[in-house]
């Protein structure tokens, strides 16, 4: 029997149906990869698998849009987690993993980190030069990992993801056709069926859908146009009345508006909660703006705010670093941090509850950290007064621990349903250089902004990386026979005598040769 489906003319299936990105990456790269560290190159080993979870709650989330991670759950229950845990891995993985795992498998979790910004971009505003940088960072990633070893080629997914170049060359962004966003209507659909008679499910569906989209447009604001039979309306253009009915546009009133003007349960089911401007009001504001007038600063009329809600929807504070416009269009956005929230008194963003202008201090962009492929940003001490229009978004940057060998000596309190306790856990030390910072590109929030400040990827030679994985392969094979451990029961072609004719072709070819006995 064959599906009708493929008899629809014009239909193919490879270029109709685009990679799904969810299952394909995050729930195939990443989840192997982590089930990998964790279970083989971690193993039992309680030292390590200690240190790792207090790497991860101890982590900077800033500019990330998630909230502080849980490293026990994400270590203990690594083989139950979901997509939205991987996602919240592979962003931070090269900064905690260093050390934990051999050089091979970390330079495949940077490839990996660095690529996955590039495929959830949603906004492509030059999509050759897009398309360019991706089809680069999957063939690093491939060669990484084939470097690393060729027997994670059995999988398929690892041929897929060479199609994702041609599906967002044709549907746009892969976020337009990730299932993500779509997977979370299961629970709407499952809700309704659940309470329905069970007589026509599909159509109990089909309408509590089409009434929360009525519900979502009326209190969205939108105009409504009603039509009243029992009215006649009278021509302007002739004397004589024309019977057709009146139509009026009308708007939802305020009473049902107030349902909408505070997170509730009602604005929650229908998703229109938006995030709460927690802008603050602190302490006077010191004497940073000397050049004004005596009178100005006399009078009390600044005051410094605590956090601030950007245009974009990213809550910024005190401390946390940002990317700025910069005056020449041309050039990358400059990273800053921020030191303060200036807001006077009485002013037009006073009203508002906006900031009138952030101080900034600026950040210089140093050289690529190779272990990374991340560029080295250091505070320099210069700042610069901005409004808040010109911050574009918050950025996530990390201490260099590898470099300054940060330890788990530090203590931070435990909260308990969000609250302090007096309980204690092991927290990473920060040592060495305070300053001394890494710009997290692998951050996938705010991704389109941050291109202009990622490290140029370079073309990597695959065929070597082909020949050094299988050359590094066979030698692991040749000491496990010497030594009389049993072979492991995946091959890099298979399994049984077809695996060892590929073993003793691949030790025949010249260039293996080399590579084994260099």
């Amino acid at each position: 029997v064959i599906s009708p489906v493929w008899r629809v003319k014009g239909l193919d299936p490879h270029t109709d149906t685009p990679v799904e990105i969810l299952h394909t990456v995050l729930l195939g790269f990443v989840k192997y990869f982590w089930r990998d560290a964790i279970s083989i190159r971690i193993g039992q080993n309680k030292l390590k698998r200690e240190l790792l979870e207090t790497r991860l709650s101890s982590v900077n989330v800033a500019g990330l849009g998630l909230s502080n991670l849980n490293g026990h759950t994400l270590v203990q229950y690594a083989g139950s987690l979901v997509g939205r845990d991987f996602r919240a891995i592979a962003q931070i993985a090269p900064f905690v993993l260093h050390d934990l795992v051999p050089k091979d498998c970390y330079d495949t979790w940077v490839a990996l980190s660095n690529l996955m910004p590039l495929i959830w971009q949603p906004e492509i505003d030059d999509c050759t030069d897009h398309l360019n940088k991706l089809t680069v960072a999957i063939d690093n990633f491939l060669a990484c990992t084939a470097m690393w070893t060729p027997r994670w080629f059995n999988k398929s997914k690892f041929h897929i993801i060479l199609h994702v170049v041609d599906h967002i060359r044709r549907f746009g962004p892969a976020a337009l056709f990730a299932t993500e966003s779509f997977e979370s209507f299961n629970a709407v659909i499952r809700a309704k069926s659940i309470h329905s008679n069970h007589c026509a499910p599909s159509q109990d569906i089909a309408h509590s859908f089409a009434h929360g989209s009525r519900i979502r447009h009326i209190l969205s604001g939108a105009r409504i146009l009603i039509r009243d039979p029992n009215t006649k309306a009278h021509n302007s253009e002739s004397n004589s009345p024309v019977q057709f009915e009146s139509e009026v546009n009308v708007v939802v009133g305020k009473g049902p508006l107030t349902l909408i003007r505070r997170p509730n349960i009602i604005t929650d089911y229908l998703g229109l909660d938006t995030l709460q401007d927690t802008t603050k009001y602190g302490q006077h504001f010191p004497d940073a703006l000397a050049s004004l007038p005596r009178n100005i600063l006399e009078g009390n009329n600044f005051r410094t705010c605590k956090s601030v809600v950007l245009f974009n929807g990213d809550i910024c504070k005190i401390g946390d670093w940002v990317l700025a416009v910069n005056h020449t269009a041309e050039q990358s956005p400059i990273v800053a941090c921020v030191r303060e929230l200036i807001q006077h008194k009485d002013s037009e963003a006073d009203m508002c509850l906006h900031p009138d202008a952030i101080l900034l201090e600026c950040g210089i962009i140093g050289e690529s950290v190779a272990s990374y492929s991340m560029p080295a940003v250091r505070p320099h001490g210069g700042f610069l007064l901005y409004p808040i229009e010109q911050i574009l978004c918050t950025a996530n940057l990390q201490h260099h621990c590898q470099l300054h060998k940060c330890a788990a000596s530090g203590t931070d309190f435990i909260y308990e349903e969000r609250v302090k306790t007096s309980k204690t856990k092991l927290a990473i030390h920060h040592s060495g250089d305070p300053g001394d910072l890494i710009l997290n590109t692998a951050q996938m929030h705010n991704a389109k902004h941050m291109q202009g400040l990622r490290i140029p990827i370079r073309q990597p030679d695959m065929n070597l990386a082909i020949l050094e994985g299988a050359a590094r392969e066979i030698r692991t094979r040749t000491n496990d026979t010497t030594s009389g451990a049993p072979l492991t029961s995946t091959s890099v072609c298979g399994r049984g005598g077809r695996g060892r004719q590929v073993n003793t072709s691949l030790q025949q070819h010249s260039q293996v040769q080399s590579v084994l006995q260099g």
